[in-house]
């Protein structure tokens, strides 16, 4: 089904305000269509390709965005990298030096380190302040009830926590599977961050006394026969001590349906219709017809 391997496209909407000691950090809403095209889908590593369509944001008329963006996600690590970064260089040159004055020109030196002199800055950024968290999923793209499915580890900002995130299957059937996630500290990683000097030096409280709580809950739909992921709602509610507060919620949906079109069934690779299913089982079941080769309980 070579159509399976056409961009697939969403949509999206997506809410965050965090605050700090009664100052907001960052508060956004912005919406927004986008496609996604998958090489190697059920391989140790494959390659996302997200391609912006149309983009509009709350406090700015004028976004910074780079697009194509073009991922590697090796499963068996666990790592997603950005790897044609070097791309995005002069259209962030030109941003910069559009918007630069005496009040910003800190922050924008701390963005461009963060995004081209960081290893997997940009990244981390990306999977905090945007949709693409929930479509890295450590799977084939078989699924079980019950059974739990890594995600990946990232630096969440502006809060600089480093968070996980698992999926479990909740519902699968022929044509599509329900996982349900969630984001938790990884104590582990902000042990070895605060070993760190440099990360000490800009260490908050809660890092420290990590008084403070994750709510969260990630709600994932694939399209079984693809492996596509058609919806996305993601929600997280961190609270903490001296107003600490952080709150996300975004969906992402496509239209992406294989069995659009009344298809019936989808067997071998091939789609049939309802009468086309009959008549391939009246054909199946003729006299002298070899059965071996078929699954009946997955074929009825």
């Amino acid at each position: 089904m070579s159509e399976l391997l056409d961009p697939v496209e969403y949509r999206f909407s997506f809410h965050k305000k965090s605050s700090y000691k009664g100052k907001s950090l960052f508060n956004i809403e912005s919406s927004g269509t986008f496609t996604l095209e998958k090489v190697g889908a059920n391989a140790d590593e494959q390659n996302f390709t997200f391609t912006n369509l149309s983009y509009k944001s709350s406090n700015t008329n004028d976004p910074l965005l780079f697009s194509p963006v073009e991922w590697k996600y090796v499963r068996d690590i666990g790592i997603a990298a950005i790897t044609n970064k070097k791309n995005f260089k002069p259209k962030w040159n030109r941003f910069r030096d559009k918007y630069r004055n005496p009040s910003n020109r800190v922050l924008l030196m701390v963005i461009e380190k963060l995004y081209f002199n960081t290893p997997l800055g940009m990244e981390h950024d990306t999977f905090s302040n945007g949709v693409y968290l929930p479509f890295f999923i450590d799977s084939d793209g078989t699924y079980q009830v019950g059974m739990h499915y890594k995600g990946l580890d990232y630096l969440a900002m502006p809060l600089d926590l480093p968070l996980e995130t698992i999926f479990e299957c909740r519902k699968h059937n022929e044509k599509e599977t329900h996982l349900e996630g969630w984001v938790t500290l990884k104590e582990a990683d902000l042990d070895r961050l605060l070993t760190d000097q440099g990360f000490r030096g800009k260490a908050k409280d809660y890092h420290i006394s990590r008084d403070f709580s994750i709510d969260s809950k990630i709600t994932v739909i694939i399209d079984n026969a693809a492996n596509v992921i058609k919806h996305i709602t993601f929600k997280s509610s961190i609270k903490g001590e001296q107003d600490l507060s952080e709150e996300i919620f975004y969906m992402v949906d496509s239209d992406f349906d294989s069995y659009r079109g009344d298809i019936h069934k989808i067997h071998d690779g091939k789609k049939y219709t309802l009468e086309d299913w009959e008549q391939y089982m009246r054909e199946q079941r003729k006299p002298g017809r070899n059965f071996s080769n078929l699954d009946w309980d997955n074929v009825e």
